[in-house]
């Protein structure tokens, strides 16, 4: 072979090396790479791996701090409750607020009876904190009414609520200004009516149940269908004399209470909605001179004494009266009022009776009494949901109120219990009340109100204040009359 063709022959050889070994050499980098990206991928897994791992880690930490942070709700006319994560401790912050503009129509404004003129009425600061899961619970509520209430101490109460550990035992109830759970069948601003009755408002009567004192307090106790009130404490100040007033004697009062919802366990809407209640006031009447002076500062002016006048804070007119504080002498007073509640989808009926008795020793009355009873109708007429609906908290809601009151008093052998000129010992007062509600958001409401008042002795005063009459000689003094109110309210309960 000659040299030319073994030359040839080598660069064939050569570049067939050269293509065989090129792919393996090729093969060998590509490995190289896929190993380097796993590692990676693995390092990357792990750095996620970890990532997540802190991130649960915070989540966990983060929900753990959130648990421990005071938890804050708020409920329309329930206000606003700061309650610690571990239920250790809560405290609960309210208030509620009624402007009313009273009018007098056919009213004499230069006697009282003015119209167009605002007052405000319960306009009330409330807290309360409790502690240890609420076994303990402090009351402490200010009262700031126009004029005749302007800054008071209305509640001053500590609980010990043992009923947590059985329903069956009581909450034990002391304080400076203690109230009665039930008590009376007051207005509420959740209802239609606006006041009192005119037997319990202005007398040695507590007209909320509210007293200086220690009691036992038994709340709807389930026995079957059926639930009970019990209530029983001893009042160590004085009833009516003013919130925390108090006396320089030992003599003790008394007020009771029980009630019943029968059948408040039952599935019948026509029978869970029956509600009874009694109450009873026991007060022993010390007229020593030293006893006698108020030592409350605030209602001075209803300490042994009793009368009858209209509930409006302007053009508030008496029409029979035992005369001034400490009128009335010793011995027992005592107060009875029994009542019935009966709801039934939009509609409710409050009918309620008591009676005021003095024993009146070493006065001039030797006995004086008064009574009433009232039959009271409310019903949602309207809500957005449809005719006939309708509650206190929902928006659009329209609630409708009628009510009749009669309220006698007889002055004993008292001559004379006109607050004014003339003399007369009985007298009866009318009361014929109609309202009209509209709900505007949840706790806020404004009302129309009217009301119609007859009086059978008239006081020549209240006479020529409505312009019943237009002679003030004591001698038209037992004259009949009737007026009549119409007034406007805006009622905020926060």
């Amino acid at each position: 072979m000659s040299k030319r063709s073994l030359g040839v022959l080598g660069c064939l050889v050569g570049a067939f090396l050269i293509f065989a070994l090129a792919p393996v050499s090729h093969a060998q980098g590509v490995d190289e790479k896929i190993k380097a990206l796993e590692q990676e991928l693995m390092q990357l897994k792990a750095e996620q791996h970890q990532v997540r791992e802190e991130q649960i880690e915070l989540k966990k930490q983060a929900t753990e701090a959130a648990a421990a942070l005071p938890t804050v709700t708020y409920r329309p006319r329930s206000g606003l409750t700061i309650a610690g994560a571990d239920k250790s401790w809560a405290f609960n912050i309210s208030s509620q607020f009624h402007l009313r503009l009273y009018n007098f129509p056919d009213g004499n404004d230069a006697r009282g009876a003015q119209s167009g003129k605002l007052f405000g009425r319960r306009i009330t600061l409330m807290t309360n904190y409790c502690w240890s899961d609420c076994f303990y619970s402090f009351d402490l509520q200010i009262d700031m009414d126009q004029n005749n209430i302007p800054f008071e101490l209305q509640r001053a109460a500590l609980d010990f609520h043992f009923e947590q550990f059985n329903p069956f035992l009581p909450i034990l109830r002391v304080g400076l200004d203690a109230a009665a759970s039930k008590a009376h069948l007051v207005s509420s601003s959740a209802s239609a009516r606006w006041e009192r009755n005119t037997v319990n408002d202005d007398s040695s009567i507590s007209p909320t149940g509210s007293h200086q004192g220690i009691g036992l307090v038994w709340d709807e106790v389930p026995i079957g269908i059926s639930t009970f009130d019990l209530e029983g404490h001893l009042v160590t100040g004085r009833l009516a004399a003013g919130d925390s007033a108090t006396t320089n004697a030992d003599l003790m009062s008394f007020i009771g209470y029980t009630g019943t919802k029968p059948f408040g366990g039952s599935k019948n809407k026509w029978l869970n909605g029956f509600e009874f209640r009694f109450e009873v006031e026991l007060e022993n009447i010390d007229d020593r001179a030293g006893v006698a002076a108020d030592l409350g500062g605030v209602g001075v002016g209803t300490y042994r004494r009793q009368r009858l006048r209209t509930d409006e804070r302007i053009g508030r007119f008496a029409v029979i009266d035992t005369g001034g504080n400490n009128t009335v002498g010793g011995g027992l007073h005592h107060y009875l009022s029994p009542g019935i509640i009966y709801r039934v989808g939009p509609y409710t009926l409050n009918a309620l009776m008591n009676w005021s008795k003095w024993r009146g020793e070493n006065d001039a009355f030797r006995g004086v009494s008064a009574r009433s009873w009232l039959v009271a109708h409310e019903l949602y007429l309207w809500s957005p949901k449809g005719f006939l609906t309708g509650t206190f908290t929902t928006p659009g809601s329209v609630l409708w109120g009628w009510q009749f009151a009669r309220s006698e008093m007889d002055c004993g052998k008292g001559s004379d219990c006109a607050p004014g000129d003339g003399a007369f010992r009985q007298a009866h007062l009318l009361q014929r009340e109609m309202n009209l509600w509209y709900t505007v958001i949840a706790g806020l409401r404004l009302g129309l109100q009217w009301n119609w008042w007859e009086s059978s002795n008239t006081p020549s005063g209240v006479q020529t204040a409505v312009n019943c009459s237009k002679n003030t000689n004591a001698g038209n003094v037992g004259k009949s009359c009737d007026w009549h109110s119409v007034n406007a309210t805006v009622a905020y309960n926060w």
